[in-house]
């Protein structure tokens, strides 16, 4: 029963004037003892590992603007070195923004903000203030000067840098009560901000010196019906330490019930009833019912903190004051924030898809009453056996997840059985969730299954191209070559799917035609070729980027009445059919040059017809012996982690130098000696402005042009097969094992059909060019190359919400969401979609499967069934990939890395297909998206 609240003393003050707040949420970090904090503890205080550190958006109707609190800078190793030389001591996992970065990536410049005020001087609190111009201010309270000053270097033992308000005003607020802006509010000495009643700054001592709130006016009004925001900073450290009070005694009956409010239970009419469980849990702790759940145990004048924690008391009870405090986390998540949108979400709409996202309404909105005792969550083990119907709150998020799906056939399909799909079924099957690959091949493999021509093998090192998630597979597998050739690789690819019974949740011969999106419902339906249907929450699309082939666009392709094959579709066994015949092979890119170079051995003739022709270098293959495999196995740690820190995740790391910082005698040296190196050195070993710059691009290109030249007996040939309308790297550079040796043979001829001779048109018996001339074979060979990136999606018919086909979403243009998510495709997870980061293919499919298995492992903790991107999201995304891309070489190219495929009249002009800018950063990004809890999907 509720005990008989007393009457708080405090009156608000009248007035007419608001300011607009919004919530920033900059900051994540922890796992923090919380006993440091507070106590008697609790045993299995429930808490999360991730703590955040709010920050405030303050705006005044004149167009002033403030920043209340900057949560941790972004880069917390260049804090003060008392400061930073003590957190590794923490074991503090932290990932943080700059403010600054936060208000201008919506649309508010540095310049704008007329001051930032510190609520105290913790680390956690201050951020960098050196971030914003020299115009903005920065507002401390009293005493800060006399105790903080100077900041280091100058004063070593200071906890603030000099660079903290070098340049700018700092202001440190006193409140004497002479000063007509000083009055009181509460308990609370208060200073009148703007001198007009919208926004306070309250003196509150003790846990820091100087400490101050905010106190905003959110909704204009008399005493009785103006409402305010406080902004506690760290006044305390957790709601429990305030209440409940004897202000704001425990209530009989919390609806909704605190555990709910995290999406465990749709019904929000659930209540708890604290009752006796609360009152036996207070007095085990020699605590009565109506005092705080905790006293306060950290700050630097703990009586006198606890003083003012009381003046708290006497305004959180009322029910026109919010009080959200700087760790706030359950506020944080059911509220809008400025710079992403919250998890509140009801009814499958997004209460705020809206550009104003102030926290102005809290009152009408219901916040304030609803998370007041949100805290009590984490008390969950004691709430059990007094929830009102009990069984309900006991039932977990990960029950109710699967509940939810219990209609439909799977939780997650995953379309596609090669690299991708294997990893994303193991990680999600682990997860315990009902999943199934479906793949369109008799087996697994992927582009290994498909790509089975004559040569074909990786130009990525063996030992850099396998998963290295296993510590077992590592250990067993052995490669027997530097660059490991296809039936190896299949083998590999085989070895794992056995490895990890991954085939009993795998059906082949599948190919899915449509994947419709279903409202209500908010699942997949998915039909294959044959008719057949399966429904999943998620869809995981693992189709590669190379895995739908083109024929060429020339006219009478389907007349040819011989054997004609597209390289990608290479029948099983065939190569002995090569032997003695005529063979014609159309294209020169990088699948033709290691056909080319392997099949020109046993054919009878072979006749190679160049539109393009293509730069390539020696791959310098190798056997790899027991022992140097041994070696490998020992350094792939070593391996791993420089694929990790390099560019495009290769073991090859970029000369930082620019070709001037050379003589002409080193650079030579130093091209010859990457030249003789096997596989990627000679094209990503190479200084950083060979790919930017055109004169040195030029250089490069000219010396490995000479190196062409060597190798071919016809001069004449060899100027035909060295590229003139591209530079060296400028397009995707393959790697060869003889390639141009092959020209200096007898029965093989080039045929310049782009300078010399054009195709009129392929014949029943082979190929005729403009001249009149026909070349008859027994064989003909389509190396034309792929739909790359969005061939596999545009072959499905995806479509998403109220009908939303995928390929007109793209239709001007690729648009995502970190490359793997769509707006209007919600639950739909792309691994190697556009927009991401490719290189080292396997490096970059197992950072995109963790990361989407992730989210789908933390959906499942919290019951979210819906997630989908924003446009403002991608439409930054998109700026920000374009940027990567600016002042690259390889984008003024056409080529199927800008989105050009000759032969397929969709893709003629170059568009924005694949990321361009490092690994680090990208998965820098992604993961600053994870830290913030998904918020900026919508969820529900």
């Amino acid at each position: 029963m509720t005990t008989e609240a007393k009457k708080s003393p405090a009156v608000l003050p009248a007035g007419e004037n608001t300011v607009s707040v919004k919530m920033i949420d900059p900051t994540r970090f922890g796992p923090a003892d919380m006993s440091r904090f507070m106590g008697p503890m609790i045993e299995n205080l429930g808490r999360p590992d991730m703590g955040c550190s709010l920050s405030f958006l303050i705006e005044h109707p004149s167009g002033r603007k403030l920043v209340f609190d900057l949560g941790i800078r972004k880069d917390p190793e260049n804090l003060a070195p008392k400061i930073s030389s003590y957190l590794p001591s923490t074991r503090y996992t932290i990932k943080s923004h700059n403010v600054v970065d936060i208000l201008e990536e919506g649309g508010i410049k540095g310049e704008e903000i007329e001051a930032v005020i510190w609520s105290h001087w913790h680390w956690d609190h201050i951020g960098d203030p050196s971030s914003f111009p020299p115009s903005t201010d920065l507002v401390v309270g009293p005493g800060f000067k006399e105790a903080m000053l100077p900041g280091a270097p100058a004063n070593p033992d200071s906890p603030v840098q000099e660079s903290d308000y070098a340049n700018r005003t700092l202001r440190e607020i006193t409140f004497p009560t002479s000063s007509p802006q000083v009055s009181t509010i509460g308990s609370f000495p208060a200073f009148d901000y703007f001198g007009d009643g919208s926004f306070y700054l309250l003196d509150s001592p003790g846990h820091a010196i100087g400490h101050l709130c905010g106190f905003a006016r959110t909704t204009p009004g008399d005493s009785s019906t103006s409402t305010f925001i406080l902004m506690g900073g760290d006044i305390c450290h957790y709601a429990g330490i305030f209440r409940p009070s004897e202000y704001l005694p425990m209530p009989d009956k919390i609806i909704p019930h605190p555990c709910c409010t995290h999406g465990e239970n749709k019904d929000m009419n659930l209540a708890l009833c604290p009752g006796s469980s609360w009152v036996n849990l207070q007095t085990s702790r020699g605590r009565k019912a109506n005092q705080p759940l905790f006293d306060m145990t950290f700050g630097g004048d703990i009586p006198l903190a606890m003083k003012t924690a009381g003046k708290l008391m006497e305004l959180d009870c009322l029910d026109n004051v919010f009080v959200i405090i700087a760790h706030d986390t359950p506020t944080k998540n059911h509220v809008p924030k400025f710079n992403k949108h919250p998890l509140d979400l009801e009814d499958g709409e997004d209460k705020f898809a809206q550009k104003d996202l102030t926290l102005n309404d809290w009152k009408a909105q219901g916040w304030g009453q609803r998370l007041k005792w949100a805290w009590l969550a984490d008390l969950r083990s004691y709430w059990e056996k007094s929830t009102i119907p009990a069984p309900a709150a006991e039932i977990s998020n990960a029950e109710l997840f699967d509940r939810a799906n219990a209609g439909l056939d799977y939780d997650v399909l995953i379309i596609g059985g090669g690299l991708s799909g294997l990893y994303s079924l193991l990680k999600i099957r682990n997860l315990g969730l009902r999943v199934k690959v479906l793949e369109a091949g008799e087996a697994e493999g992927g582009t290994w299954f498909w790509n089975r021509y004559p040569g074909a093998r990786f130009d990525s090192e063996s030992f850099s191209y396998i998963f290295s998630f296993s510590q077992e597979l590592l250990d067993e597998w052995d490669w027997t070559e530097q660059f490991s050739p296809q039936p190896e690789t299949l083998r590999y690819i085989q070895f794992v799917t056995k490895k990890f019974d991954l085939k009993k949740d795998m059906i082949f011969n599948t190919r899915i035609q449509t994947a419709h999106f279903q409202t209500p419902g908010n699942h997949w339906l998915l039909t294959d070729q044959s008719g057949k249907t399966y429904t999943a929450r998620y869809v995981v699309t693992a189709m590669g980027i190379l895995n739908q082939p083109t024929l060429p666009d020339i006219p009478g392709v389907e007349s040819y009445a011989g054997q004609a094959w597209h390289t990608a579709r290479w029948p099983f066994n065939s190569s002995a059919e090569l032997a003695g015949k005529r063979v014609g092979i159309i294209g020169t890119g990088a699948t033709a040059i290691q056909t080319i170079q392997e099949i020109y051995k046993t054919c009878g003739s072979l006749t190679v017809f160049q539109r393009t022709p293509n730069w390539t270098a020696p791959l310098r293959n190798s056997k790899i012996t027991p022992d140097e495999m041994a070696n490998i196995r020992k350094r792939y740690p070593e391996i791993f982690q420089k694929c990790l820190e390099s560019y495009s995740c290769f073991v090859h790391m970029v000369d930082p130098r620019n070709t001037t910082e050379m003589t002409r005698e080193e650079l030579y040296a130093k091209w010859e000696e990457l030249y003789a190196l096997p596989g990627f050195s000679k094209v990503l070993g190479v200084s950083k402005d060979i790919f930017t710059d055109k004169t040195v691009n030029k250089l490069y290109s000219d010396f490995h042009a000479d190196k062409i030249r060597a190798r071919i007996n016809d001069p004449v040939l060899a100027e035909k097969l060295i590229p003139k309308c591209h530079g060296f790297g400028t397009r995707r550079t393959p790697l060869e094992s003889g390639y141009y040796e092959a020209f200096n043979e007898p029965h093989v001829k080039l045929v310049d059909i782009k300078n010399d001779d054009p195709i009129e048109r392929i014949t029943p018996k082979g190929i005729l060019l403009k001249s009149g001339v026909e070349h008859e074979f027994d064989i003909l060979i389509y190396a034309t190359g792929f739909d790359a990136v969005t061939g596999s999606f545009n072959a499905v018919d995806f479509q998403g919400i109220n009908g939303q086909k995928l390929k007109d979403t793209w239709a001007n243009g690729i648009q995502t969401y970190l490359g793997l998510t769509v707006k209007d495709f919600p639950n739909m997870f792309m691994v190697m979609g556009p927009h991401q980061m490719f290189g080292n293919i396997p490096r970059s499919i197992e950072y995109a499967v963790e990361w989407v298995s992730d989210y789908i492992q933390w959906a499942r903790e919290n019951n979210i069934t819906y997630c989908e991107a924003r446009q403002e999201d991608m439409d930054r995304w998109y700026k920000h990939v374009e940027d990567c891309g600016k002042g690259l070489l390889s984008n003024e190219v056409d080529s199927w890395m800008t989105g050009v495929n000759k032969n397929l009249k969709h893709k003629q002009v170059r568009s924005l297909t694949r990321y361009n800018g490092p690994a680090p950063g990208y998965r820098k990004r992604c993961d600053e998206v994870k830290a913030r809890g998904y918020s900026d999907f919508v969820l529900a």
